[in-house]
């Protein structure tokens, strides 16, 4: 799977999908820079035997014909934090409802903006749990430069330029 920046991806987790903007890939480290737009709660569990990838595809296309009647629960995540995740957990979204979703929650005037970055936490530390080998693994690889603070000869890093400070600035660290 080939990722490009401004792609729409997602991550799927129990009953969630967490839809992101892929904004720089760093292929060395096979690590995707993505920035999380749309939390969809609800869908009908993925490790269900009797449900499919179409099954919940469908939930996400009636709730974007019929929010009103839908039973998902949308998280719009604007100025949240970003993730720098390994790429090998990220789907690229092909559909088109993400877009109605998201146009559909921007014109929502009772959107929680607290309940939504509380939704995403308790999303990113749930699938963080259950994919521990997956960011180990990712960490722990072969040809990847390890850190050492002693080597003598490692060049000075360039200084951050005020808008990379204020995205830093912005990322909040979850701790286990």
């Amino acid at each position: 799977m080939s990722i490009a920046p401004s792609q729409i991806l997602y991550l799927e987790h129990g009953s969630s999908r967490l839809y992101a903007e892929a904004i720089q890939i760093v292929e060395a480290r096979r690590l995707c820079w993505a920035r999380p737009t749309l939390l969809i709660h609800g869908l009908p569990e993925e490790n269900s035997s009797e449900t499919s990838l179409a099954d919940r595809q469908a939930a996400i296309a009636h709730a974007a014909t019929h929010l009103e009647t839908s039973t998902l629960s949308l998280y719009n995540l604007k100025d949240g934090p970003d993730l720098i995740w390994p790429t090998a957990l990220f789907s690229i979204a092909f559909d088109i409802d993400f877009f109605a979703l998201l146009i559909r929650l921007k014109l929502s005037p009772d959107d929680s903006q607290l309940r939504s970055q509380q939704q995403l936490s308790a999303f990113v530390r749930s699938f963080w749990l259950a994919h521990t080998d997956t960011f180990k693994l990712n960490l722990a690889e072969p040809g990847l430069p390890e850190s050492n603070s002693s080597a003598p000869d490692l060049p000075k890093p360039e200084p951050l330029t005020p808008e990379i400070e204020n995205k830093i600035s912005s990322i909040h660290l979850l701790s286990s």
